[in-house]
This record gives structure tokens, C-alpha cells and sequence, in this order.
């Protein structure tokens, strides 16, 4: 799609909208075709790679991007807690963009490098990833470039 839209092109809006959340009875992640973990790559890696493509076309054309997120990212909200424990939390994010199509063993399922997968907090931390992605996006392009 990105390859398909050149700064020729009017880009009015960038919506990044897709998500998906595993089974919360999820014991393994799924993946990408990428071997990324299947929500994290969806929920952010794809919507920070397909940004950071038309991020151009946008500027050229005053266009905005639009990232949708929800309050399940924040410990405080409602849904925002994990079995009444905590919310989500990136840690060090040693286990963001680990691929886990390898043979390598007790490698990070989760963004904070967690080895244990656990489905309803991979979706909290991918809607935290959204967060933040949207604040570094606004303080790169959001003051003389794309709307954010």
C-alpha cells in the first residue's frame, strides 16, 4: 500500500485504526509473518512502520494522522489493571521487536522481556506503545508537519 502512494498524491489522513487482542486464555503469542508477537506487530509495529512511510505524502499535503488508542493502557482506568494487578508497563523494552520464529530459547514474549506470555497484557502494552508512539510522533512532525 505505502509503495502505491507518492508525495504526488493527496493524502488528507492517516487513520491508524487496526487492532486485534489475543484470547486472554492465550498460553503462547501467535505471530506475524515477520515472526514479531501477533498484537504488538499489529497494534504497533505495522502502524509505526506504515506512519514513518507516509509520514512525506502527509507533510506534502497538510495532511493528518490519526492514532487510535483506548484507556486500557493506564493501570488507573477502567479495564487498565490485569487480574487486579497492574497495567501496562514497557519496562526496558527489551522484548519489543524480538522475533520469536527462531530456535533461540527463553527469548522475551513481551515488550518489557517478560518470557512468560500473557495475552490481555500484550494487548494493554500495545495500546501504550500507541500512546507514546503518538507523543514522539506530535513532538517529530507535529508542529511543522503532519496534524497529529
Amino acid at each position: 500500500f505505502a509503495k502505491d502512494v507518492t508525495e504526488d498524491q493527496k493524502l488528507d489522513v492517516l487513520c491508524l485504526n487496526a487492532g486485534i487482542a489475543p484470547s486472554g486464555k492465550a498460553t503462547e503469542p501467535k505471530l506475524t509473518e515477520d515472526g514479531y508477537e501477533e498484537c504488538i506487530g499489529t497494534n504497533h509495529l505495522g502502524h509505526f512502520l506504515l506512519a514513518n512511510l507516509l509520514v512525506p505524502t502527509l507533510n506534502t499535503n497538510s495532511g493528518r494522522l490519526v492514532v487510535t488508542a483506548s484507556s486500557v493502557h493506564d493501570p488507573e482506568s477502567p479495564g487498565g489493571t490485569i487480574n487486579g494487578k497492574g497495567g501496562a508497563t514497557l519496562g526496558n523494552l527489551s522484548g519489543l521487536g524480538v522475533k520469536l520464529n527462531t530456535n533461540e530459547k527463553n527469548k522475551a514474549t513481551m515488550p518489557n522481556g517478560d518470557t512468560t506470555y500473557d495475552a490481555r497484557k500484550v494487548y494493554n502494552d500495545s495500546k501504550l506503545c500507541n500512546v507514546l508512539f503518538c507523543r514522539e510522533a506530535y513532538k517529530r512532525w507535529g508542529t511543522n508537519a503532519a496534524n497529529i
